[in-house]
């Protein structure tokens, strides 16, 4: 994967920043032989995970945590933080893979396309990512109204970029059906903090520190701390999703444009008055 290692590289020499990233996953699962999502019992959802985590295990994979999404018979699972965005390209690819296989060990398909139920919530591939310095110390911070430039570049960035990247996050035309504003998925180039209806979110920075919330919001290089990036859909290439996702961070700390305000509200509002994706 050169592409990848060259922009590694560039953003270390450049601007002596180390890259963490991590990904959610998202798909359905429905039985064999119909169109209908699996209506599932809660033991038999937590069985087909364990089916999952022991193939992942087995495979040398590790996963940081699992759900039930908001859509019927939608699941996702979540891979924790790397300094080695290949290995999580990697390990996307085989989950796909696995979690199809145990699938088929309990009579279902696993779907990963972006929108298989017109009125039902799309299917997303997140990426996490933030920076770190030489002493692995998080480069985003956020204090009140006030953020790192790190921060506040690698946003301006990725919102900058998406629009010559929407061929990546939205492959093909089912693809697209996926950005409708009530179902949790973007519209728009936009951001906001703990908003999933933006392009962009800076979700509740978390740690496994046991101090206080507020002792824990005061620390400048929260470890927690950084941008979910939430256009992509499940049928989406992951390394090439990653790729673009650091090309807007690197478009940022190099230009640094300016940064729109955050959005509050839904961002498919029309008071906020944002351009909606467009399809080539």
């Amino acid at each position: 994967m050169p592409q990848l290692h060259d922009i590694l590289q560039r953003l270390h020499d450049k601007h002596g920043a180390r890259v963490s990233v991590a990904a959610e996953l998202e798909w359905y699962l429905r039985p064999i032989g119909t169109t209908e999502p699996w209506e599932a019992k809660y033991t038999q959802i937590q069985a087909y995970f364990s089916a999952l985590y022991d193939a992942c295990a087995s495979s040398g994979i590790e996963l940081h945590s699992h759900d039930e999404e908001e859509g019927a018979g939608q699941v996702e699972v979540a891979l924790p933080p790397t300094a080695q965005p290949t290995e999580l390209v990697a390990a996307l690819i085989s989950i796909k893979k696995l979690a199809q296989d145990v699938a088929e060990d309990k009579e279902l398909l696993a779907d990963f396309s972006a929108k298989p139920y017109v009125d039902d919530y799309g299917s997303g591939l997140h990426i996490h990512v933030h920076l770190e310095d030489e002493a692995g110390n998080n480069l985003y911070w956020k204090r009140d109204d006030e953020m790192s430039d790190a921060l506040k570049y690698s946003l301006a960035g990725m919102l900058h970029t998406i629009p010559e990247h929407m061929n990546i996050y939205a492959p093909d035309e089912q693809s697209w059906q996926r950005f409708e504003p009530k179902y949790n998925a973007p519209v728009n180039p936009s951001w906001g903090t703990n908003n999933r209806t933006v392009a962009l979110r800076l979700p509740d920075a978390v740690t496994a520190d046991k101090r206080g919330v507020e002792d824990i919001a005061a620390m400048p290089f929260n470890r927690g701390r950084r941008i979910e990036h939430r256009v992509a859909g499940a049928d989406a290439d992951g390394e090439a999703v990653i790729l673009s996702v650091l090309q807007g961070i690197e478009y940022g700390l190099n230009k640094k444009p300016s940064l729109a305000e955050p959005i509050y509200g839904d961002a498919s509002d029309n008071q906020y008055n944002l351009k909606t994706f467009q399809k080539d």
